[in-house]
């Protein structure tokens, strides 16, 4: 079964709008002159939902998720009651410690296992006075200062967001999921009770090739670049997820609650309920 969902993307939007403002379309009207990089993602939501997601009937060409409601891994998922859904997230941060640093964007991308409803919630978040990004995350973010000031969304209003995605029905998935649970943790107190971590997977399945989402992506599907956003990075991990649920069918739910530690990375985090697979003595040995 193939489900069309459609989700507010900032740059898709402008891009969306702009090229109607080229075309004549918003002539003799205020979006005729207007510069929409500039303005809110408050506004240009607005027109996302007022504008462009009425398309979807007429199949405009919005960038849409695939679900594939017949992969073994989601029947699996099905038998880990009170398991009713799987809820994909990421976070990009000023940089790697948990408790140092803080959250800049971050996204979710839920999926009902009954129903196949999809959702997904995707937004800046304003940093503390005086915390600023550094040139190394502009570098690879594309994130600025300016950008997550003007379009971030204060943290309490992000938490409540996040809560209605975060039951304790819901399998929560990440690629680094001591990375990423570790700040919802701290910077939103939020502690789901059911995760998997396709990079714990990744390296337990495949442990002589690379578990960096950017390497695991193509080993499963294709050529892509990662632009480290979070909501590209949420749909890589979910089409990752899928793929490896597929490939281990019923013993997939050995990797619940399952991290990994190894010799070059320490754990910033243990999630809640996790169960923690120590690698490092291990891999030293050998060396």
């Amino acid at each position: 079964m193939t489900i069309k969902n459609y989700i507010y993307n900032r740059d898709f939007t402008i891009s969306w709008l702009e090229s109607h403002q080229q075309s004549g379309a918003f002539d003799g009207f205020p979006e005729e002159g207007m510069n929409f990089k500039k303005i809110s993602d408050n506004e240009l939501e607005y027109y996302f939902d007022e504008w462009i997601d009425v398309e979807r009937k007429e199949d405009a060409e919005i960038p849409f998720i695939t679900i594939n409601n017949e992969i073994e891994g989601k029947k699996m998922l099905k038998k880990l009651r009170p398991i009713n859904s799987v809820t994909v997230i990421d976070f990009e941060t000023t940089g790697l410690s948990v408790e140092k640093d803080n959250p800049i964007e971050v996204a979710v991308l839920k999926v009902c296992l009954e129903s196949n409803l999809v959702q997904a919630y995707n937004s800046m978040i304003k940093l503390p006075e005086g915390v600023e990004i550094s040139g190394f995350i502009t570098d690879l973010t594309g994130l600025t200062k300016k950008e997550v000031s003007q379009n971030g969304k204060d943290i309490t209003d992000v938490r409540t967001n996040l809560k209605s995605f975060l039951d304790d029905e819901t399998l929560v998935i990440a690629h680094n999921a001591n990375f990423d649970l570790g700040f919802l943790s701290h910077h939103f107190n939020i502690q789901p009770s059911h995760f998997m971590c396709t990079r714990s997977i990744e390296f337990l399945t495949n442990p002589h090739l690379s578990s960096s989402l950017k390497d695991v992506y193509p080993r499963y599907l294709r050529e892509k670049e990662q632009t480290h956003r979070a909501l590209d990075d949420v749909l890589m991990t979910f089409e990752v997820f899928e793929e490896q649920s597929l490939v281990h069918g019923d013993a997939f739910k050995f990797f619940l609650n399952k991290v990994i530690q190894t010799p070059e990375r320490d754990l910033s985090f243990i999630p809640y309920n996790a169960t923690v697979l120590d690698f490092a003595k291990k891999y030293s040995l050998k060396k």
